[in-house]
């Protein structure tokens, strides 16, 4: 923690919690270390501490993103709680952190005792800008190379449970790099295969709650770039009382502000759908009826 912080607050995080910038929140440092569920992203990014608390190496877009929400009152249990922030430095395995800033998140997994996850990054424009020229069309060439320019989304992370030999089955990003369109749906029922039917609804409901909120006010104000959804549910059935299944969307930093009468500054997808989000959401949303229809 920053020397010298005399605002330090130790907060519960939970998905009420009020988000504030002028904070910083305290953390059990004596228990921080890489976050154990995390499928997506470079490894370090995100660390965890026992009091149920997730940390994120941020910059200032990301922020911004949490000031947005409290400023706009927007409080949708699809993004995840953020008290705050805090400036780190330790050493944590090889890495020397020093004086970095982390955003300050509830932890999506803590109510699971063998979590399963799924990181899909959704959209079809998934770069921000400033960007050259050059990056700009390799971009756009890996987008249609991949499952983001057919579907409008991108696997990009799988840890699932093995209750029968009890370990995780990890899939990098490399796995959703090489999945044409066809493969998806097996790639999602791999996902699911410890899950009941009633999982799957339950991802398709929030899914759909979503929709209905991207389709009323996200596509209107917000352009999502490079954001993931996270699919979180009990990987363990023999679990007596399993926490409900999660869907968070996550990853802000390049998120895009729209102001009424003003053309997103970023290629269109489509008019109504400038960030392709509704677009690959749809798409998932289909993928996941017809695996849950082939498991009733």
């Amino acid at each position: 923690m920053a020397e010298g912080s005399d605002d330090v607050h130790d907060l519960t995080v939970s998905a009420s919690t009020p988000f504030n910038p002028e904070i910083e929140i305290q953390v059990d440092l004596a228990s921080v270390k890489c976050l154990d569920s995390q499928v997506g992203g470079h490894r370090g990014i995100f660390l965890s501490s026992k009091d149920g608390k997730v940390l994120k190496r941020c910059i200032a877009e990301e922020i911004n993103f949490y000031r947005y929400l409290a400023e706009n009152g927007i409080s949708e249990t699809f993004f995840p709680a953020s008290p705050g922030t805090m400036v780190l430095s330790m050493k944590i395995d090889d890495e020397v952190i020093t004086n970095e800033t982390y955003l300050v998140m509830e932890d999506l997994t803590k109510a699971f005792i063998h979590p399963s996850v799924l990181d899909v990054k959704v959209g079809t424009v998934p770069w921000g800008w400033p960007i050259t020229e050059e990056k700009l069309q390799k971009q756009i060439k890996k987008r249609e190379a991949t499952t983001t320019g057919k579907l409008g989304f991108r696997i990009t992370g799988m840890k699932m449970w093995m209750p029968n030999q009890e370990k995780y089955d990890i899939l990098d990003r490399s796995f959703g790099h090489h999945l044409a369109p066809e493969d998806v749906p097996p790639a999602i029922t791999r996902f699911s295969e410890n899950a009941k039917v009633d999982v799957l609804k339950s991802f398709l409901e929030q899914l759909t709650k979503f929709e209905a909120w991207e389709k009323s006010y996200g596509t209107k104000n917000l352009g999502f770039h490079g954001a993931s959804l996270l699919f979180i549910y009990e990987g363990e059935p023999s679990v007596a009382d399993p926490a409900p299944p999660r869907l968070c969307l996550i990853d802000f930093p390049h998120t895009e502000y729209l102001k009424s009468g003003v053309t997103p500054k970023l290629e269109a997808w489509k008019e109504d759908d400038h960030d392709g989000m509704l677009f690959g959401i749809s798409n998932l949303a289909n993928i996941f009826q017809g695996v849950a229809r082939a498991r009733s």
